[in-house]
């Protein structure tokens, strides 16, 4: 039986992992384009920034999705318009509502809709508590 300490040990283990993607090394065609970092399976990831470098660019209305377990979970589709330099709100805000668990390893993926980018740069910052809390 789990205990009440084990459960804090667990929490006390906070994950977190850092991706840059950067369409001069990875490309920006309309696709999904994984960007390294994995996170374990039975992970839940609870609160996170986006942190644009350099403003993505496009010849078309392109978007820009980050994916880990299902699409737009990390954050939907969104106008590269509205990805300006700094700080950026992603879907799991730490509270139980819009986190989310992983149902095996997975790989963060940026998804390029509409149209492909031209250049670009961003980090992904994620924190997760370990599988089995």
């Amino acid at each position: 039986m789990e205990t009440q300490a084990a459960r804090a040990k667990a929490f006390a283990q906070t994950g977190l992992i850092t991706a840059e993607y950067d369409v001069a090394k990875h490309g920006g065609e309309v696709g999904s384009i994984p960007i390294g970092q994995k996170i374990p399976a039975n992970a839940i990831v609870t609160s996170g920034i986006v942190k644009v470098l350099a403003v993505p660019t496009s010849s078309g209305a392109a978007t820009v999705a980050i994916n880990l377990e299902s699409a737009g979970d990390v954050k939907a589709a969104t106008a590269i318009a509205a990805l300006t330099p700094g700080l950026h709100d992603v879907t799991p805000d730490g509270t139980a509502a819009n986190s989310f668990e992983t149902t095996q390893e997975r790989s963060l993926t940026v998804e390029v809709g509409t149209a492909a980018l031209t250049a670009g740069r961003f980090l992904v910052l994620l924190s997760y508590l370990p599988g089995g809390v």
